[in-house]
């Protein structure tokens, strides 16, 4: 098993803060900083641990494309009526 996949992975959490709930640390600028939230009118919210990396980015983009949930119309097919495509993302 690789060493950023647990058995058993963190699960997300919301914390709703009452006046028990100690200092909350925050990044802060360059640094970091520790606050009391307000009670009562506060949540916490941790998320659950990241999903893994897909392998190939860019093949799983074409496959998605080419083959679109919901019976839309595969990628090549919108090309061909002149309509552009654009992605978003931190791809290459």
């Amino acid at each position: 098993m690789p060493q950023n996949q647990r058995k058993h992975p963190r699960p997300g959490l919301v914390l709703d803060v009452d006046r028990t709930t100690p200092p909350i640390l925050f990044h802060h600028g360059e640094g970091f900083r520790m606050e009391k939230l307000p009670a009562g009118r506060s949540r916490v919210v941790y998320p659950a641990e990241p999903l893994p990396g897909v392998p190939n980015p860019n093949a799983s983009i074409r496959h998605a494309l080419e083959r679109p949930r919901g019976g839309g119309r595969a990628g090549a097919a919108r090309r061909a009526s002149g309509r552009e495509l654009g992605r978003a993302g931190g791809g290459r």
